[in-house]
Order: structure tokens, then C-alpha cells, then sequence
């Protein structure tokens, strides 16, 4: 199985991702790369149902992508994330499903 989706058309410091899932055998990964020549300061956002949480810090090398599995964060069937970063960077997400049988892939939104 893959995924894929179009790409963004340039980098940015603040990135939307519709919903993902991370209970009931889903799995939700955020994906981050810094194409720059320096350092980017990233912090995640997790909006629920039941609120927003604080997600985790982050600080990216120049030129170095990272996954970061919204599922060792929180556990629930609902999950939108803010990306923003003092860089611009270029963020997606990937779900995956049924054991990884199924799956799917999209770039963020950014104003």
C-alpha cells in the first residue's frame, strides 16, 4: 500500500491539518521537513473535541524532515493540528488504518 498527494507549492511558518484519528486501530503522523539553511522552531497544536492540547516542541535542523506520531500524544477519534514554525517549513499528514492496509496522505493548508 502507498499514499501521495500534491505538493506544496512553497514553505510556511503556519500550517492547518483537517482531521485525523488516532484511536480504534488508526494511526495519524504529521510530518514535518525545514528546507531552509537554518534551524526551525515548530510547535503543534491538537484540537479535539473535547479542547485544544498542547503539543510538543520541536526544533528542526536545516534541511531534515521529522514524523511525529500523533498517537503517542493523545488518544482519540478526532484530532486537528496547528503547525507553526519560526522557519518556513512544509508540513502533511498520513493516516493509516485496518493494520496498515489502508492509508492516506495530504498536505496542510496554509494561508
Amino acid at each position: 500500500m502507498g499514499t501521495d498527494s500534491i505538493g506544496a507549492t512553497q514553505p510556511s511558518t503556519t500550517w492547518y491539518l483537517a482531521e485525523g484519528c488516532t484511536a480504534g486501530g488508526f494511526e495519524t503522523w504529521v510530518l514535518v521537513q525545514n528546507p531552509g539553511s537554518s534551524s526551525a522552531s515548530i510547535n503543534l497544536i491538537l484540537q479535539t473535541a473535547s479542547g485544544e492540547h498542547q503539543g510538543p516542541y520541536i526544533t528542526l535542523a536545516s534541511s531534515q524532515r521529522i514524523s511525529i506520531n500523533l498517537g503517542s500524544l493523545i488518544n482519540t477519534s478526532d484530532v486537528s493540528t496547528i503547525v507553526t514554525s519560526d522557519q518556513p517549513v512544509v508540513v502533511e499528514r498520513a493516516v493509516y488504518w485496518n493494520n496498515r492496509a489502508g492509508g492516506s496522505d495530504s498536505i496542510a493548508y496554509t494561508p
